[in-house]
């Protein structure tokens, strides 16, 4: 059976990013704000490969708390253009199916 993990305070996540995974917190407040909307491991988890040490739990010398977010909201600006322009390639494909 999978490890349960224990649901962390704000404060104690930024914690353990800036002391047990060297990210850099240049803005205290934008990052507890940005966990609290976003969450931890959509944010950290699903970008984490890209700015970590292979095998390791650290993350790159120099790596911010923005980059990784700057990352997730241009990851997400792109899923939302592709849907778009796939609904109306869909509609398209759609009207010359019926014709």
């Amino acid at each position: 059976m999978a490890k349960v993990k224990a649901f962390s305070d704000f404060e104690h996540q930024l914690y353990i990013l800036s002391s047990e995974k060297n990210i850099i917190i240049q803005d205290a407040d934008f990052a507890k704000n940005t966990l609290e909307r976003i969450g931890y491991f959509p944010l950290i988890g699903g970008y984490k490969h890209l700015f970590r040490i292979p095998f390791t739990k650290t993350y790159k010398s120099g790596t911010t708390f923005e980059e990784i977010v700057a990352l997730y909201d241009f990851d997400a600006n792109l899923r939302e253009l592709f849907f778009k322009y796939l609904l109306e390639i869909e509609r398209h494909l759609r009207s010359l199916i019926q014709q």
